[in-house]
C-alpha cells in the first residue's frame, strides 16, 4: 500500500534526509482483473517535503516490461544510479532514455518536494 508507505515516511521524516519511493509498475489498477493492465490507473498521490515519488510511467498509462530481466524503467534507472550526479539529473536522463526507447509511448512521472540539493556519489 503506497499510501501506508507515504504516511510512514511523513511520520519519520528527517529534514536532512531524502526519501525515494520508486514504483516500477503500470499506472493501471491490476486488481480489477488480477492481471496486468486494465482499470483507471493508480492515483497520483501527494507528497511531503524531502520525498520523491517516481513512477515508471504517467497516470493511466502502462510501463514496458522491457526485453531483459527488468522493465524498461528499471533498466534505465539502474544505469543512471551508477553515475555520480544530481538526483534531478538521474530522473531527467532516465526519462529521456525511456521515451526514446519506447518511441514516446512511456513517459516517467515524479512527484517531488525537495528543499535541498541531493547527489548520488559512488564510494569505493
Amino acid at each position: 500500500d503506497v499510501e501506508l508507505v507515504m504516511r510512514t515516511l511523513e511520520i519519520v521524516r528527517n529534514k536532512e534526509r531524502l526519501n525515494l519511493v520508486l514504483l516500477d509498475a503500470c499506472r493501471s489498477n491490476p486488481f480489477n482483473t488480477w492481471s496486468r493492465g486494465g482499470g483507471s490507473g493508480l492515483a497520483a498521490g501527494t507528497t511531503t517535503n524531502g520525498i520523491i515519488v517516481a513512477y515508471s510511467t504517467s497516470p493511466n498509462s502502462t510501463a514496458s516490461d522491457g526485453l531483459g530481466n527488468n522493465g524498461l524503467y528499471t533498466e534505465e534507472l539502474a544505469i543512471q544510479l551508477l553515475t555520480p550526479q544530481r538526483i534531478e539529473d538521474v530522473f531527467i536522463k532516465t526519462r529521456v532514455a525511456v521515451e526514446e526507447k519506447s518511441m514516446g509511448r512511456q513517459s516517467l512521472w515524479e512527484l517531488a518536494r525537495l528543499r535541498a540539493s541531493y547527489s548520488f556519489l559512488l564510494e569505493e
